[in-house]
Formats: C-alpha cells, structure tokens, sequence
C-alpha cells in the first residue's frame, strides 16, 4: 500500500468517534473540540457537530488534523446522515449512517464514502444508570478502491449526575493490518459550569503496545 495512503486510513482509524443509534430531538445539537498527543510527541485536533434536523433525521461534520512527530501533516473533513434502523423499540435502539468525505495527507488528497450502523442500549444497575453501545462502520476510498472497517465499543457509567466513566475499545482494520485501541475516560462538569458544557479526560493505548499512549481532552457542549 501507499505510504501516504496507509497514513491517511490510520488517521481515519484514530479519530475519535462520536457516532451511535441515539438520535437527538428535533433542532437540538452537540459540538465537541477534542485535542491529542502522545508520548511520542504526535498531535492532533478534531472538532465534530450533529444537528437534528427532526426526530428522525441527525446531520453532522467531523474535520481531523494530526501531526506527526517527524512533521507530516494529515487531515479529514467529512459530512454525514444519521436515521433510525428500524422502528425504535426501547430498550434497544439501533440507526445507520451514511457519509462522504476526504482525506488528504502531504500532496495526497483521497476522497471517501462511509457507510455505518450503530447499537445502543440503556441499562440500570441498583442505583446508578449508564448505556452500552456498538457502532460498526466501512470507509471506502474511492480513487484506491482501499477500505477502513471500524468496530468501536463503549460502556458508559453516570455515577452522578456530574460525573460519568467510559471504557471503550476501537478496533480498525485495513488492508493486511488492524490496530486495536483500548481508551478509558472520565466526562464531568466544573463546578462553575453550565449544565449543557463538560470536559473529558482519558487515554487511549494500542493493545500490545503498552508505550504507546495518547492523552485526549475534549470540550463538549450540548445547545
């Protein structure tokens, strides 16, 4: 494979994903600034939007930058539709996507078409609420006929109603190689915050790779 190809799908394969069967409620969104850097000085950015058009219909954007740490520069932008699956029936939910984007490292620029479909479930455990949920995912680069396939899994915790855990797992596979990442997180909001804003804090480790350690802080706002 291309070197600057097997770049660009191992920056699809990292950017954090927001994605999953819950829809919003009609004309209300989410935005979140998420900022990365790893031991071995990479860094990255990405900022995300969804916007519920209807109850039915959620519209969203994600554009990614990431630098090495030899200097190279890679990037995504890509736009996307979300709708239910099938009709909701609590307490499963489940909704697909479908998106288009591109991706461009160095002088390559490659675009993309995305297809994907998400799970999610609530839960109760004595007092403390919390959501499983499993969204799989195919990127295909339409000038290489290369493919990205994404199988991410997260359990979430509220433990109050400021403070919630997740452990999630990405698992990313692509040609003749796969990466499969292991991320815990906390969510939470400041004391001097307003309840539509939080802060996330959490690392994500490549499993067998225990060095390999990437820091993430995210700003969410719900509006």
């Amino acid at each position: 494979m291309h070197f600057a190809l097997a770049t660009f799908l191992f920056l699809l394969s990292y950017l954090p994903a927001f994605a999953g069967a819950w829809l919003r409620e009609s004309g209300t969104g989410f935005t979140s600034s998420t900022a990365i850097a790893s031991l071995n000085r990479d860094l990255g950015q990405t900022t995300y939007l969804e916007y519920a058009v209807r109850d039915d219909v959620t519209l969203g954007a994600e554009i990614g930058f990431h630098t090495a740490a030899s200097g190279r520069q890679s990037g995504t932008a890509s736009f996307f539709v979300r709708r239910p699956l099938v009709k909701q029936r609590w307490p499963n939910v489940w909704a697909y996507e479908l998106g288009m984007g591109v991706g461009w490292t160095g002088d390559l620029v490659l675009p993309n078409i995305k297809a994907g479909i998400s799970w999610g479930r609530g839960y109760r455990l004595n007092e403390i609420n919390g959501w499983m949920a499993i969204d799989t995912s195919v990127l295909w680069d339409v000038y290489e006929g290369e493919y990205l396939a994404k199988l991410d899994g997260t359990l979430g915790v509220n433990f109050t109603p400021r403070l919630t855990g997740m452990l999630q797992v990405f698992y990313s596979g692509w040609a003749d190689a796969d990466a499969t990442y292991f991320a815990p997180s906390v969510v939470f909001r400041p004391l001097t915050a307003r309840p539509h804003i939080r802060l996330q804090v959490g690392a994500e480790t490549l499993i067998g790779e225990p060095t390999s350690v990437t820091l993430k802080f995210s700003l969410w706002r719900n509006f």
